[in-house]
């Protein structure tokens, strides 16, 4: 195996993800990289995601260049078990995941890999993204993740970004890059909590693996307007429970004593508002949560 083109498995995950999901295959296919195979896993979609991949794998391809394998769940298992699934699914060195409705930019696994052969010793790696709204089309290009990445945060060690990562998360998730190596060490992805990014964060620094970070847009991210839109709600609160527990398991031993006063008041925010039935996003509550949500952590950085 050349050490300087190893194999990278592209993990897809799809739940729901019909009307998506093609255009996340046809940019896994459009790679310029060319050492990679693809590993899609479905969590039991309750719609036509399978069919549709399937339809799309039995057409004449011009260019087959990757192998891909499609994993069917029989019943919903969440977003970490289908991860870890997948993973131990496929062979490669590295690994890049993605959702079934982002998409990865064409030079994405190549910037990665040479990111990496300068970098021996990074077996995490994360970059900027570019953020959609509903389409892929430029026009619908609402932001990018530079505005929210703090570059600094990549300079330090690991022991201080374990610190600061406890409180704020500095990686945008779907540009996550990592090696197999870095998975196995941490046992995988948490499936103890319903969310993937933070708890994986958490448990890689704990093992002392430093964060990297490549300055480049690698990923299309979308975002939904019926994820925010179709209940009006602020917030998530079963999402939100679930949070508070994984910050306190995992978390609050690295904070100092503003941050713990500034956590403890957040999910005491939230939960206020869920008890009075004010978790409305109405024209007046919305501004009002927005600021008292950026005082809260403001007050604990």
């Amino acid at each position: 195996m050349d050490n300087n083109h190893p194999l990278v498995s592209i993990i897809i995950v799809t739940y729901n993800a019909e009307s998506t999901v093609i255009e996340t295959l046809e940019s896994a296919f459009g790679q310029s990289y060319d050492n990679v195979e693809i590993i899609l896993s479905d969590d039991c979609s309750s719609d036509n995601t399978v069919k549709v991949v399937q339809s799309w794998l039995e057409q004449d391809h011009s260019e087959p260049r990757f192998s891909v394998k499609l994993l069917e769940a029989e019943s919903n298992q969440g977003v970490c078990r289908n991860f870890n699934k997948a993973i131990n699914n496929s062979s490669g060195v590295y690994i890049k995941i993605i959702a079934g409705d982002d998409k990865l930019l064409p030079s994405c696994c190549a910037d990665f890999v040479n990111y990496i052969n300068e970098h021996p010793s990074a077996n995490f790696v994360a970059s900027y993204a570019k953020v959609y709204s509903e389409t892929f089309d430029e026009k619908n290009c609402v932001s990018s993740s530079h505005q929210s990445i703090v570059p600094s945060f990549f300079t330090e060690t690991a022991d201080v970004q374990l610190r600061k990562m406890a409180y704020y998360i500095f990686v945008s998730a779907p540009t996550m890059f990592f090696s197999r190596k870095v998975f196995d060490l941490v046992g995988g992805f948490d499936v103890g909590y319903p969310y993937e990014d933070h708890p994986f964060y958490i448990n890689i620094l704990e093992h002392g693996e430093k964060i990297h970070f490549l300055p480049k847009d690698t990923v299309a991210y979308r975002v939904h307007a019926s994820t925010y839109n179709s209940d009006q709600k602020l917030f998530n609160y079963e999402f939100s429970r679930a949070s508070k527990q994984f910050r306190e398991e995992k978390c609050y031993k690295y904070y100092g004593i503003r941050q713990k006063i500034a956590v403890k008041s957040y999910y005491a925010f939230l939960s206020f508002l869920e008890m009075f039935n004010l978790n409305k996003k109405t024209k007046w509550l919305y501004p009002i949560y927005k600021v008292i949500n950026g005082l809260i952590w403001k007050f604990g950085k």
